[in-house]
């Protein structure tokens, strides 16, 4: 595949959850307590040269995007990093 299919997945609120949502795929539902930073969770990731402490959300996460992105399951990690610059509460998917 060769064009960048990351822009192809949505992120959507609805009826007070969220999903991560993509065509040919089923909705994917993001759970509060993935995104929790535990002891067991943590990991550090490399992003643009700064080492980060990151949450890796789980097996179900990386099955789904690996699905997407490449078609089938892959060795694909998912971790997720948020930070607030300025009042506004930025995300991270940063994908390994």
């Amino acid at each position: 595949m060769d064009e960048p299919r990351t822009v192809l997945i949505d992120y959507v609120h609805e009826d007070g959850k969220f999903y991560f949502r993509a065509d040919t795929m089923p909705d994917l539902e993001v759970y509060p307590e993935d995104l929790e930073m535990t002891d067991e969770k943590r990991v550090t990731c490399r992003l643009l040269d700064v080492d980060i402490k990151c949450v890796a959300v789980g097996k179900r996460y990386d099955e789904w995007f690996s699905k997407f992105l490449a078609g089938q399951l892959t060795s694909l990690n998912l971790k997720y990093y948020a930070f607030n610059i300025l009042f506004r509460h930025y995300v991270v998917l940063v994908i390994l």
